[in-house]
């Protein structure tokens, strides 16, 4: 267990016996329990790594519906861990201009109670000693040296040891495989890995010499046994991943141990994924929220063919954002036909801000009729900016009491009436 596992765990001791305890493998099983009230009373819901549940749609679904089940009959616990950085990315709030991806998430946090756990315990040290009189394993960790007691007590320093520094014919390949679980992570995924992914892209993260010596039949699967290695007998850098229900693990998949995720992000913040893990996720992964991450991340890096890639396949996934974000690198590109066409995609698929940008570039060529009816039809579904800009239109057209909107019609209707007048 991590530290902040390892603090949940014990909190739970202090629970009555009689209170159910519910593990959901993901947000879209804990969709699942809570439509079918099987968080009824005296019943405690572990959300361990929280983002893993409230990241993305079906995130933001479950948690409108876990604030629901908050206001009817307890007693019912709620119990997650977070890192910092997952936690500010899920409760800061969006400037006007951006989606506001996390809403309901960020009002259910609102209503926890924090604990925050300190990155070591070097202020405590003194009272650390005196329980290691009485805890053998407080001791051998203490022999360590260091003020991460709980990573060590989590074999956190021996993950890393296994990772960094392979042994035996097949650690290359397995360090491979956790390395892509690793900027997997820290590139946007969440929740379990699929095997095939991890297969298609391990390739580019060995020597070309590695990759001519491996046994094409044998080399996943002796790789996947070293990046299972169970170390002292705690944990293992790729795990499996549990079924929301009954016993078992899910096939095809593993998560990584989040000790790993941690030194993924601190040591690879500044290394670019070789081609085979765009590659790979542009064809095994179909999360469309998974998709747009590892786009986004792609084209931050300017590779930007695995990022349009990447946001085709989003789009075919049926996210409309996937779409913008074309839409965008068209208009880069120079191709402001090709940006339009794309922009008026997404607005029809419900995207406010691609009408925006759609509305932007009519102002652009020249037609300010057009560009109107857009910034008027975003403006009445709530988009602020749009009215602003509208209202300076009319004061710069010398319409002072233009600048003032009429009562807005139904914004459905609206967008369609505005697209169709637009040039296609």
């Amino acid at each position: 267990m991590h530290r902040q596992t390892r603090t949940a765990f014990q909190a739970l001791t202090a629970v009555p016996d009689d209170f159910h305890l519910l593990f959901p493998a993901d947000a879209d099983s804990l969709l699942a329990m809570l439509a079918a009230d099987a968080l009824g009373p005296r019943t405690v819901l572990w959300l361990n790594e929280a983002q893993h549940y409230l990241d993305g749609p079906a995130g933001e679904a479950a948690a409108a519906a876990l604030l629901r089940r908050l206001d009817t009959d307890g007693p019912f616990i709620a119990l997650a861990t977070l890192w910092p950085d997952r936690d500010k990315a899920l409760t800061t709030t969006p400037t006007a201009s951006k989606d506001d991806a996390h809403r309901q998430a960020r009002a259910l946090l609102a209503q926890a109670d924090y604990i925050h756990l300190p990155p070591s315990f070097a202020a405590h040290l003194d009272t650390v000693r005196h329980m290691a009189l009485r805890d053998a394993s407080l001791a051998a960790a203490l022999e360590t040296g260091g003020t991460d007691v709980t990573q060590v007590l989590a074999a956190g320093p021996d993950l890393v040891a296994h990772y960094e520094h392979t042994d035996g014919p097949h650690g290359v390949y397995g360090k491979a495989l956790i390395s892509v679980a690793m900027d997997a992570h820290r590139l946007g995924i969440t929740g379990p890995l699929l095997l095939a992914f991890l297969h298609d892209a391990a390739p580019g993260y060995v020597t070309d010499s590695e990759r001519a010596a491996a046994d094409p039949d044998t080399w996943f699967s002796d790789a996947l046994t070293h990046a299972r290695t169970l170390i002292k007998q705690i944990i293992r850098p790729l795990q499996d991943v549990p079924q929301s229900t009954g016993m078992g693990a899910l096939p095809d998949v593993v998560s990584l141990a989040d000790y790993l995720q941690q030194h993924g992000r601190r040591t690879r913040q500044h290394l670019c994924p070789p081609a085979t893990f765009w590659n790979a996720a542009t064809h095994r992964l179909t999360n469309p929220d998974h998709l747009v991450h590892l786009a986004d991340a792609a084209r931050r890096r300017h590779r930007l063919r695995h990022a349009a890639h990447l946001y085709c396949a989003a789009v075919d996934a049926g996210s409309t954002a996937a779409a913008r974000r074309l839409a965008e690198m068209r208009e880069e590109a120079g191709d402001q036909r090709g940006a339009e066409r794309l922009y008026r995609a997404a607005a029809e698929a419900g995207d406010t801000i691609a009408l925006m940008r759609l509305a932007e570039a009519r102002e652009k060529a020249g037609d300010q009729q057009g560009a109107e009816r857009l910034y008027r039809a975003a403006a009445n579904i709530g988009h602020t900016v749009a009215l602003m800009r509208l209202a300076e239109m009319r004061v710069e057209a010398g319409d002072q009491q233009g600048a003032e909107l009429p009562p807005p019609r139904q914004p459905k209707q609206q967008i369609r009436q505005a697209l169709d007048s637009a040039p296609a």
